[in-house]
């Protein structure tokens, strides 16, 4: 069988596909994105779980170890969304919370003392604007 007939053959065979109602061949799937490098800034890709901003509230109050109550559990909710960190989200102020913020503090140059203030969330209201925007962080 030539070449060009080999195409003529195929073009026939889908257009009698398509004539007897054939269904169309669904394109494959769109490829899983890599999975993060280390020392690469994450991206926020479902903007629906994005909370909109650190809560007016929560940014004026100060939580270190022991705190309990909305301001950690919204402050655990951002750490596992913005890097997906696992913290239970139980408005306690323990160990794996403040070694969280410690990460995150190194992360980011903040002073490194594992309680969250001003500068803390500042830094994590500024990370939740770049992933809304889709940017690095």
């Amino acid at each position: 069988m030539s070449h060009a007939l080999g195409h003529v053959t195929l073009a026939a065979l889908v257009g009698g596909l398509a004539l007897l109602g054939g269904a169309a061949v669904p394109p494959p799937p769109e490829p899983s994105p890599p999975p993060a490098v280390a020392g690469t800034s994450p991206r926020l890709t479902d903007a629906a779980a994005a909370p909109t901003a650190v809560s007016p509230a929560c940014a004026r109050t100060v939580l270190r170890y022991g705190s309990r109550g909305y301001c950690v559990t919204e402050l655990q909710l951002n750490l596992n969304i913005l890097f997906g960190l696992g913290l239970a989200m139980d408005g306690s102020y323990g160990p794996a919370t403040t070694s969280a913020v410690y990460w995150f503090q190194k992360r980011y140059g903040l002073t490194y003392d594992g309680i969250t203030g001003p500068q803390t969330w500042s830094k994590i209201a500024w990370c939740l604007s770049r992933a809304r925007a889709g940017l690095p962080y």
